[in-house]
């Protein structure tokens, strides 16, 4: 019997990660990792790719994993965008990014409905107190539509849309034998679903605690002591002030950040605490407060 072939998105951080641990442990499958090369125009793909790489090695020999991992597919302009790191040990495949004229209009106009449920709030130092939509959900969706799939799309509760119930219905649905979290095209708002149509959300509802946690719990600690995450690393490590780095530490994952990290994160409230105060007052004088 062929095996069912589950998408996966992975970029070597905490969440999906976690997506590749839990599908697996499932029998008669196959996995298909998806890296998108320059997602968010970020300088770290040579990190996430050779995490990839080492957990990727570490998955195909443990004895819990039950499915078929498949070569990496690396979604790029070109082979010569790629970035790979000096030591690149597991399997990949090149694929060539398609694009999607849509789906920048579509984008533009989500992230306009975001930007307005949230116009009342500070923004903090880079927005880092708002939800945004990524712009790596551009490549996502037209990756759904070219290949005709669902795939697995790891957001957590904490820094998604999930935050805006008026926004979208979620449903769970058997899909190819498997249970999806997929939007409700009849509830949901129709810019939300036409980025997230055909994507299901393996981590709905589980904050960002809950998924760090998780790791313990299915005695996959060693993994978790690999990932990255950060967006703007200094020699090598985490920067503890970046907007992937701060809400790490501000849920108490100290672990994951050494003691420099953890001091520029402390350097970083500071500063963010006297522009969250003028963003505040600003706010309070155009409502004639």
């Amino acid at each position: 019997m062929e095996k069912k072939i589950i998408h996966i998105f992975w970029t070597g951080g905490m969440d999906s990660t976690l997506t590749m641990i839990k599908y697996s442990q499932i029998e008669n499958v196959s996995i298909l990792p998806i890296y998108v090369s320059n997602a968010n125009r970020r300088k770290t793909e040579n990190y996430e790719l050779a995490t990839i790489g080492k957990i990727y090695e570490i998955l195909k020999k443990d004895p819990r994993t039950k499915a078929e991992l498949l070569p990496v597919r690396i979604i790029a302009d070109s082979k010569e965008q790629i970035q790979f790191p000096s030591e690149f040990p597991y399997e990949w495949e090149y694929y060539k990014r398609k694009r999607s004229s849509e789906t920048l209009s579509i984008m533009r106009k989500t992230q306009g409905k975001i930007y307005d449920l949230q116009k009342n709030k500070a923004r903090g130092i880079w927005d880092l107190n708002i939800i945004r939509i990524a712009n790596q959900y551009m490549p996502v969706m037209t990756y759904v539509k070219t290949e005709n799939v669902i795939a697995e799309l790891s957001l957590n509760y904490d820094e998604s849309i999930f935050r805006f119930p008026e926004l979208y219905t979620a449903y769970e649905k058997q899909y190819d034998g498997f249970s999806r979290t997929l939007f409700d095209e009849n509830n949901t708002d129709p810019d939300i679903y036409a980025v997230f149509k055909n994507i299901s959300f393996p981590l709905y509802k589980m904050k960002k605690v809950d998924v760090y946690n998780a790791y313990a719990d299915m005695g996959y600690q060693h993994i978790r002591s690999m990932l990255w995450h950060c967006y703007a690393p200094i020699n090598g490590r985490p920067c503890g002030q970046c907007i992937t780095c701060v809400p790490y530490i501000r849920e108490g994952m100290y672990d994951m950040f050494d003691r420099d990290a953890l001091i520029r994160y402390i350097k970083f409230c500071d500063r963010e605490r006297e522009i969250i105060n003028k963003q505040y007052q600003e706010l309070i004088s155009k409502r004639g407060g």
